[in-house]
């Protein structure tokens, strides 16, 4: 085997552009892992669906789909605008005392229920919140 046939070319834009992309998309990921309040999440969400819908412009225009720009068009209409607007609006009717920590770094856990009969039972319940020296 040659030395010439053994070098592989390099990617091109489009490849480069799919795994930033993907990159930054796993840093959101990670970000709302970690992000304690709804409303930090839901902007979170809308930042990953931006990404995706521009993976999909990405891909569309490298292999020449052009179906795949109307899913993209779809995806950032409703992802990117609807579902935020909803969950918004949503939270605002919530209030802020009933909004609470979301999310794995909330305070609220799956656990085995103290209070539940000895049946196996799992229930979710809220930790008590040692800022506020009470439990809710």
């Amino acid at each position: 085997m040659s030395r010439a046939s053994a070098v592989q070319p390099a990617p091109g834009v489009y490849v480069g552009a799919a795994n930033v992309i993907a990159a930054v998309m796993l840093l959101i990921e990670f970000g709302m892992l970690r992000q304690a309040l709804a409303r930090d999440q839901v902007r979170l969400y809308m930042a990953q669906s931006t990404l995706i819908s521009v993976l999909a412009v990405v891909i569309a225009a490298d292999r020449g789909l052009p179906d795949l720009y109307v899913l993209a068009a779809l995806s950032a209409a409703l992802k990117v605008v609807a579902v935020p607007l909803v969950l918004r609006r949503l939270l605002g009717r919530a209030g802020p005392d009933e909004e609470g920590p979301a999310g794995v770094a909330g305070s609220h856990t799956l656990d085995a229920d103290p209070r539940a009969p000895r049946q196996g039972r799992v229930a979710v319940y809220r930790r008590p919140d040692p800022a506020a020296g009470v439990s809710r």
